[in-house]
């Protein structure tokens, strides 16, 4: 179970990646991204950027609590605070939103 720290952290580093590169991102590209952020951050200081596990399949890396949360908004259960889009187009997802990550985390 996330904490409410946890999400905190994971909506604002997608936020981030987002800002980063345009407003719009592929779904798997943005999990790419996350894959090296974390990677990064437990090499240069030995400790996880995001709570977020990482899982390997055919169409590349996945992320399912955050693919959950982007795609979920409106249910109930996994919730970010922050509006996310989610557009498919040719066959691919692609997200984007206009919030702005919460740098502090």
């Amino acid at each position: 179970m996330k904490t409410k720290d946890d999400i905190s952290k994971i909506e604002s580093l997608v936020l981030y990646i987002l800002n980063q590169c345009g407003g719009l991102q592929e779904i798997f590209s943005i999990a790419m991204i996350m894959y090296h952020c974390q990677r990064k951050c437990l090499a240069l200081y030995g400790r996880y950027l995001v709570n977020e596990d990482f899982h390997a399949n055919a169409y590349g890396l996945t992320i399912p609590y955050t693919f959950k949360a982007i795609k979920n908004k409106c249910s109930s259960g996994v919730i970010f605070s922050q509006d996310f889009f989610v557009e498919n187009k040719q066959g691919k997802t692609f997200v984007y939103s206009k919030g702005i990550p919460d740098m502090d985390e």
